[in-house]
């Protein structure tokens, strides 16, 4: 699987081989030949190095992110999607390794060359990710639960009527995926992005600020998870999963319900503005009156239980 591979690009042995053929190469000709000889022949290593670190390297991180029609069958076309998981953290870990590897090799090789490919996988995994994320969250399935009927009764969901009659087996699964299991797979997708990949791509902006293709890209990314991933499906999933755990009276609350389970929209929200924080977004204008939903909700449910 992805997270077994190696993740620096300078670990490969093929990289190790084509760098120690360049060493022996330059030491065994340096005394007979003109300098600019061997400038040239490593100027030509390097090159070929480069060459095979964008087809074997680059090409197949952006691989990774991409899906693609392979024909038709009976039921319409039929799509190959890349094996890159954006809510698994060992495989986002992975590839963000390597690309900040590969990034790193391009900016400090000394050649245009490098340059050049280093802005062009910059903003190709931009473009990459971001309908990545798009493909796999369009495709969710988020039910929508009357958090007006629900409770919990002895740390099992139940109806909300009097009647505390737990909720059959199928029913409160499915309760649990709209709520628990969504929220949580939502919440580490924000925190991939932003505590991951964004970190890496932000410093190359602010390493090349001339690429304005790259800042929009980079804005369109996180514009993305303020708006349609936190503002749109996990906030939404929390309230509910609160007025959930909530409901009842205190003495009820105290015996009953799960602390983790009622504590756990808040400890979400404090998740994600703790990875705002760590990134400065909170502090920029822009994104700081985006983020102020949440620090007022998280406020609300902090005062709720003192």
């Amino acid at each position: 699987g992805i997270g077994e591979v190696c993740t620096n690009v300078t670990e490969f042995n093929w990289f190790c081989d084509l760098k120690n053929m360049d060493l022996q190469r330059k030491e065994n000709k340096e005394d007979v030949v003109e300098k600019k000889v061997v400038k040239f022949e490593e100027k030509h290593a390097k090159g070929i190095l480069l060459q095979v670190i964008q087809i074997q390297v680059a090409s197949r991180l952006l691989e990774s992110f991409s899906w693609e029609e392979e024909g038709s069958g009976e039921n319409g076309s039929i799509k190959r999607r890349g094996i890159y998981d954006p809510f698994s953290i060992d495989q986002t870990k992975c590839l963000c390794s390597m690309l900040k590897s590969m990034l790193d090799y391009f900016s400090n090789c000394g050649e245009e060359d490098g340059q050049i490919l280093r802005e062009e996988t910059v903003q190709k995994v931009l473009k990459a990710l971001l309908s990545s994320v798009k493909y796999h969250v369009e495709r969710m399935v988020i039910p929508i639960v009357d958090a007006s009927k629900i409770t919990i009764k002895q740390n099992q969901f139940a109806w909300r009527d009097g009647s505390s009659e737990a909720l059959n087996g199928e029913t409160s699964d499915a309760i649990a995926y709209a709520t628990v299991i969504l929220a949580k797979e939502l919440c580490t997708l924000v925190k991939n992005i932003l505590g991951q990949w964004y970190p890496i791509l932000y410093q190359e902006k602010k390493l090349h600020s001339h690429q304005q293709k790259e800042e929009k890209a980079i804005t369109s990314l996180v514009q993305f998870v303020f708006d349609d991933l936190i503002s749109a499906r996990i906030m939404p999933i929390l309230h509910s999963l609160h007025d959930i755990t909530s409901s009842g009276n205190c003495s009820e609350k105290s015996d009953n319900v799960d602390n983790l389970l009622s504590d756990m929209p808040k400890v979400m929200i404090d998740d994600i503005l703790d990875a705002m924080q760590v990134l400065g977004l909170l502090e920029k204008d822009g994104w700081m009156l985006k983020a102020a939903p949440l620090r007022v909700i998280a406020k609300q449910w902090e005062d709720e239980k003192s």
